[in-house]
């Protein structure tokens, strides 16, 4: 849910579900950097280009129009050739995995002594991805 740029933080994305008796909505929430913090290992989008908020936040949203036009398959296909996980080793509930893939339904798809393990929402710890 963190999108990285030279194994900096640039942004994160933040789902929470609402729940009554049952699933209810999910409200989702993008932060993004717009400069540096060191002191939390972070890079701003002003490190690359000089630019307004207001035009990200318009860029953000014309992507988004984009995307919603697209099917599913195309969406996962391009979240996995994008993806800083796949393929790497991982940290999964104290277990090291590698991760493989993702389903249809966005899930992530794990790896441990043969067992396939599917994942749909908790933390992750990244062991090589973040190390060059």
């Amino acid at each position: 849910n963190d999108i990285y740029c030279d194994n900096k933080k640039l942004c994160g994305i933040l789902i929470e579900d609402i729940y009554e008796s049952e699933f209810q909505a999910s409200i989702i929430g993008i932060g993004i950097n717009m400069n540096s913090k060191d002191k939390f290992n972070a890079v701003g989008i002003r490190n690359f280009i000089n630019i307004d908020k207001n035009k990200v936040i318009s860029a953000i949203l014309e992507s988004y129009q984009r995307v919603l036009l697209l099917d599913s398959e195309k969406i996962i296909e391009e979240y996995v050739k994008n993806s800083m996980v796949i393929g790497k080793n991982i940290v999964y509930q104290g277990i090291e995995y590698q991760a493989v893939g993702i389903t249809h339904e966005g899930y992530l798809v794990l790896m441990h002594n043969g067992e396939r393990n599917v994942v749909a929402c908790d933390e992750i710890t990244l062991h090589d991805a973040l190390i060059k």
